[in-house]
Formats: C-alpha cells, sequence, structure tokens
C-alpha cells in the first residue's frame, strides 16, 4: 500500500512539473511578442526618396500621453507644418516647370512628411496653417519668403532646379535640428526625429543628383562638417 501512494506522489509530482514547464514555454513567445520594439516607421526606396508611415506613426503618436505643449512647441509645429508645405510647392513647382521625375516622386513623399506633422495638429487640436493658403503660399512671411527666392532660383536652369530643392531641403534639416533642441513633449520628438530621418535622405538624394551633373553643392545652413557627415553616410533606413 505504501509503495502505491509513493508511486502516485510521484505521478502527481511528475505531472505538476510537466504542467510548470509547459506554462513557462506558453508564456515564452507571449513574453517576446510583448516586448516594445522600435519602429523605424520610414519607407525608402531604392533611389532613397523616404515616404513616411502615417499608419504606424498615429497609433505611436495617439497612445503617447497628451501633456502640456509650451508655446514654443506649438509654434515649432506650425512652423514645420508650413515648412514641408514649402518643400512639397516647391517640389511640384520644379516638376511642372522642368518635367524631372525626381521631382515628382519628392513631391509624393513630402506629402506623407506633411500629413506626419499633421498627427501633432490634429492631436493638440491646433489650428492648421496650411488649410488656409494656396500652392505657394504661406502665412509666415520668414518660409513665404524663402519659398519665393527658392522659387527664382529654381526657374533659372534645372540645375539649378535641382540646387534650389537642395537648399529648401538643406534648411529643413537645419530647422529641425534646432526644434528637437527645444522640445520636451516624447510624441513632439518622434515626429521630429522621424522628419530629420526622411529630410536628410532627401538631401543626400539631391546632392548625388547634382554630383552626377557634375555640380558639387555647398551647404548654406548646415556646417560644412556636419554635412559632409551626413551626404558621406549611407541612407537611412530605420
Amino acid at each position: 500500500m505504501k509503495r502505491v501512494r509513493r508511486y502516485l506522489a510521484f505521478l502527481l509530482m511528475v505531472l505538476i512539473m510537466s504542467l510548470a514547464i509547459g506554462c513557462t514555454n506558453k508564456e515564452s513567445p507571449t513574453s517576446a511578442a510583448t516586448t516594445t520594439e522600435k519602429r523605424t516607421y520610414i519607407l525608402v526606396k531604392e533611389s532613397g526618396i523616404t515616404l513616411i508611415d502615417t499608419s504606424a506613426l498615429r497609433v505611436a503618436v495617439m497612445d503617447m500621453p497628451k501633456g502640456e505643449i509650451s508655446e514654443e512647441e506649438i509654434n515649432g509645429i506650425l512652423y514645420i507644418r508650413e515648412e514641408e508645405k514649402l518643400l512639397r510647392d516647391t517640389y511640384l513647382f520644379l516638376q511642372s516647370k522642368w518635367n524631372n521625375p525626381l521631382f515628382s516622386e519628392l513631391f509624393d513623399a513630402t506629402q506623407s512628411h506633411m500629413d506626419a506633422v499633421l498627427l501633432l495638429i490634429q492631436k493638440y487640436n491646433l489650428e492648421d496653417p496650411a488649410t488656409k493658403t494656396g500652392a505657394g503660399e504661406f502665412i509666415n512671411p520668414e518660409i513665404q519668403s524663402l519659398y519665393n527666392i527658392i522659387k527664382e532660383e529654381g526657374s533659372k536652369s534645372d540645375i539649378d532646379g535641382l540646387r534650389a530643392a537642395a537648399i529648401a531641403q538643406e534648411h529643413v534639416v537645419f530647422k529641425l535640428e534646432s526644434l528637437l533642441l527645444k522640445t520636451k513633449s516624447e510624441d513632439v520628438e518622434l515626429i521630429y526625429e522621424v522628419l530629420a530621418k526622411a529630410s536628410r535622405n532627401h538631401l543626400r538624394v539631391l546632392v548625388k543628383a547634382l554630383e552626377e551633373k557634375g555640380i558639387e553643392y555647398k551647404p548654406r545652413y548646415l556646417g560644412d562638417e556636419e554635412f559632409k557627415e551626413i551626404i558621406s553616410s549611407p541612407i537611412e533606413k530605420e
């Protein structure tokens, strides 16, 4: 009788251990699945043209806490919304002027950049300046002045069009770097970081296009060392 009891106790112990191991194995994939993965939110073509995955980015931004953002941060959001519009309108104008397919690709990609900034405007119920103006028109006088200069320079020749586009793209990279230093909001910072990656890629694309035509682009806003570091580094894909 004692042997039977011992045998039953042994079987019970084996059963409990088997169940415990089984539970552990089942939990492991779940734990791995719930581990936060770093998302890139950018879709990079072989050419370097970079679109933003606004659907995935929307989920991330809306999941982040909605805190109080400063007046400075609000002004930054509205500024970069119009500056991305400047880029989009510049590419639209240059495409119609020179019929270069590169400008058409950049136009499409930059629309997704504008849409990324719109996520912040919608989240914080801000008044969208981009809905109040037509192509080539801007509320911010600084951006309007920059667009007028870019348009004038880009109208001279197809090469000047590429150079003007590079100037506009470089200015966005420069501005985003400045805004990143001033923001404390996690969601705003995420949008700026994603935009900065895409903008650096487009700067690389434009500088390369100029080089293929035998033209060396000289930076106007970024320091020489920083500019060289960006241009000499590979297209960012994550």
